[in-house]
């Protein structure tokens, strides 16, 4: 009897627990209302950033040609894009989700011809941006000698006319050396560099320095290509200047007339010897790359 009564008791215990823990989770309340999300502000003006060239060079029929080159970034739309009252189209389009189009196209322009932007498109707010920027190309100019001809070891100087409306110069060099030295081994030398000069300086001087290996550990020449190009220049080129854009717009605007090449030269200590894959005109990519890169820096260093 007593066993019954205390199993009794052990459930009815249990039950009660049971009930207690059931009873304290009560019906869930209402959801609060959600906060709600303050005003939409009105989308603000789209200033559109733009790195353009314009580089008259003398190509190889001796026809002048204007070369220009143009990065838009930041568009909010498709701009309308007039270059001396051309209209342009973009090369790639397809770029314009990421806010960002490019422009090339060939002129028929020579020294102290003038080249104007000017660029309408929307912005983000719905109203009408309008950009625009104007220079005049520098006059064209030649070398003093576009032959140089230096002694191994010697340093080389390079000297041209002015050129009219120039804001500084732009000198590129490019050259390679293939040499044995006093250990009969097959040896190779590569030199590139770029500087800005004053527009009132003139002349260039490469110091044998820069421009050989040690003379002691030379041989003889096996082969040697050298070029230099001087680009006059206009539009903002000195660190800390940037815009010369009017408008909803900034960035850079650059001009520049090149010189003929200079072709440079050795006298060989033996004759020169064929190098499959090295000659003179790989020195003319290099120094446009160097060009593109001074460009690419200025754009990169920029000032608002």
């Amino acid at each position: 009897m007593l066993r019954k009564l205390a199993v009794a008791m052990i459930i009815l215990f249990a039950l009660t627990v049971l009930m207690m823990i059931v009873g304290c989770e009560g019906d869930q309340g209402p959801e609060g209302a959600a906060g709600l999300q303050g005003p939409q502000g009105d989308p603000g003006p789209t200033e559109l950033n733009i790195v353009a060239v314009i580089k008259v060079t003398e190509d190889l029929k001796a026809f002048d040609m204007g070369h220009f080159a143009m990065s838009i970034y930041n568009a909010p739309s498709i701009p309308h894009v007039r270059f001396n009252n051309e209209d342009l189209a973009p090369d790639d389009a397809a770029m314009f989700e990421e806010g960002r189009l490019s422009y090339k196209e060939v002129f028929g322009l020579v020294g102290n011809d003038s080249a104007f932007i000017d660029i309408s498109y929307t912005m983000m707010d719905g109203n009408e941006g309008n950009a625009s920027s104007a220079i005049s190309l520098p006059t064209e100019f030649v070398a003093i000698d576009n032959n140089v001809v230096i002694g191994f070891g010697d340093d080389a100087e390079f000297e041209w006319e002015v050129s009219d409306g120039a804001d500084a110069y732009w000198i590129g060099f490019s050259c390679f050396l293939f040499y044995t030295d006093t250990a009969g081994t097959a040896q190779y030398n590569s030199l590139e560099f770029d500087t800005v000069l004053a527009a009132n300086d003139t002349t260039l001087q490469a110091l044998t320095s820069t421009i050989f290996p040690d003379t002691t550990e030379v041989m003889q020449i096996d082969s040697f290509g050298g070029r230099c190009n001087i680009r006059a220049v206009t539009g903002p080129w000195l660190p800390g200047e940037y815009n010369n854009f009017t408008g909803d717009a900034f960035g850079i605007f650059v001009g520049t007339t090149d010189s003929r090449f200079i072709d440079i030269d050795i006298p060989r200590k033996i004759p020169e010897k064929a190098v499959v894959g090295e000659d003179i005109p790989s020195n003319k990519a290099n120094i446009d790359e160097l060009f593109n890169q001074r460009i690419t820096e200025l754009s990169q260093n920029r000032t608002r």
